[in-house]
């Protein structure tokens, strides 16, 4: 099968997953570091539990997030990005691919969604949000961002 490259506006940056077969294990320097190399990042930064990141964008950068005992929590790599159609920046080609993918799986048979964000909202009883969400067509998305299977069936 051939494809053809559509019409390229530009470029914009985002940032990606990356090395997934590390996250949830111990850091260690010959794995992680033997890992990191393949991604050729112009620099590595490491955040230890609880610390954030600046917003400070640098092309091919590796962030590491360690959490309790040097556990990995996750790795991401900040990277250039082609724009194409609507596409104006990195941000819209991240929404657009969480469209396809994590958005997609909220939605009823209907096509609609709702999120209730129950850190934002202390004060609901999670309990009794679960009875309603039982008999209509929400779900609820937990602090880890997974879904939370409500029994709805329709």
């Amino acid at each position: 099968m051939e494809k053809t490259e559509p019409n390229r506006h530009g470029t914009g940056f985002t940032s990606v997953k990356v090395l997934p077969d590390l996250w949830g294990k111990k850091w260690t320097d010959e794995v992680g570091w033997g890992y990191l190399h393949s991604l050729r990042p112009s620099s590595v930064r490491f955040a230890g539990p609880g610390e954030g990141v600046k917003c400070d964008a640098r092309d091919w950068r590796v962030t590491v997030h360690l959490g309790e005992g040097d556990i990995v929590k996750s790795i991401t790599q900040e990277v250039q990005v082609g724009l194409y159609g609507d596409v104006e920046n990195g941000y819209d080609l991240r929404c657009l691919e969480r469209e396809y993918t994590r958005y997609r799986d909220a939605c009823d048979e209907n096509g609609n969604m709702a999120f209730v964000n129950t850190r934002a909202v202390s004060k609901v009883n999670k309990e009794e949000l679960k009875a309603v969400a039982k008999t209509t067509a929400i779900k609820i998305q937990n602090q880890d961002g997974s879904l939370e299977d409500t029994g709805f069936r329709g």
